[in-house]
């Protein structure tokens, strides 16, 4: 269960410590998605327009790259309070819609796997350097998350430790949809 603050203003060690969990597990977690998978495996398609396992942790190292600039770009900005005026979504929103398969959105055209990574080794070892690099930011971090912001396609304006959250979160929904093509009757044996 995700633990909520009396004061929406700020975020908690038991927030924290939440973020960082969400953080420093999702790696594993898709490196062990994609262990022993073949070639085969890795390509499959349960429809030519969905994504295959390997295309899906494509995108997953693009989503992580690319918003961890928009958060270090938020970050870099001063301090404005006012804004949290403009946030229309709490916390367990943001927890609910990015880890629930029933909501869907077109990726971004920066994000869309494009066959950027020669192997799902290479890219898997990508993503856990820029999560290392993103872990490391967010543990030194002494702004306050709640007063620096960005904007999302689905959210609009969420504040840093929200984004951060959406951050954290991306690898989950997307195991789900590799568990899911897993599952697919015609999977490659």
């Amino acid at each position: 269960m995700f633990p909520t603050a009396q004061d929406p203003a700020i975020v908690t060690d038991e927030q924290r410590a939440y973020l960082l969990d969400l953080l420093t597990t999702g790696p594993a977690s898709l490196r062990a998605a994609a262990a022993n998978l073949t070639d085969a495996q890795l390509a499959y398609k349960a429809s030519p327009n969905r994504w295959s396992i390997g295309e899906n942790i494509e995108h997953i190292v693009l989503v992580e790259s690319a918003m961890f600039q928009g958060i270090q770009k938020g970050l870099s900005y001063p301090d404005n309070p006012d804004k949290r005026a403009e946030i229309r979504v709490s916390d367990l929103d943001i927890i609910k819609a990015v880890r629930s398969r029933n909501m869907t959105l077109p990726a971004p055209e920066p994000v869309v796997p494009a066959g950027q990574f020669a192997s799902v080794s290479g890219a898997l070892d990508a993503f856990e350097q820029a999560r290392t690099a993103n872990l490391n930011v967010v543990e030194k971090a002494t702004e306050n998350l709640r007063t620096h912001f960005a904007r999302h396609p689905a959210f609009g304006w969420i504040d840093t430790y929200q984004a951060l959250l959406v951050l954290g979160l991306h690898p989950v929904r997307h195991l789900k949809q590799i568990d899911e093509i897993k599952a697919s009757a015609d999977f490659p044996a």
